[in-house]
């Protein structure tokens, strides 16, 4: 969660179980879990390439992508780019 608190904008909000970063809308949901964290976060195209496990059609613009972290070394500048690429839509 520390990655994204230097980016303009960002506010976080918890319900149910998950961390989201906000801008205003939720970019990014982060939740904890018994064996890894799943992150979620809103692309305004289909990413259908490892390590996305699951991608869901939310709106006519935006489709949110599912991301299982085990292990901290996970988090890669892919991973942060689509993060990066998912604020700056939500920023809109």
């Amino acid at each position: 969660m520390a990655l994204v608190d230097d980016w303009p904008d960002v506010r976080w909000e918890f319900a149910s179980g998950s961390f989201m970063a906000k801008v205003p809308t939720t970019f990014l949901r982060v939740r904890p879990r018994s064996r890894d964290v799943q992150v979620t976060f809103m692309l305004d195209r289909v990413v259908d390439e490892f390590p996305v496990t699951e991608h869901i059609q939310q709106s006519a613009r935006r489709v949110a992508h599912a991301v299982h972290v085990d292990d901290p070394a996970q988090v890669d500048g892919q991973l942060l780019n689509w993060l990066r690429e998912a604020h700056a839509l939500c920023r809109r």
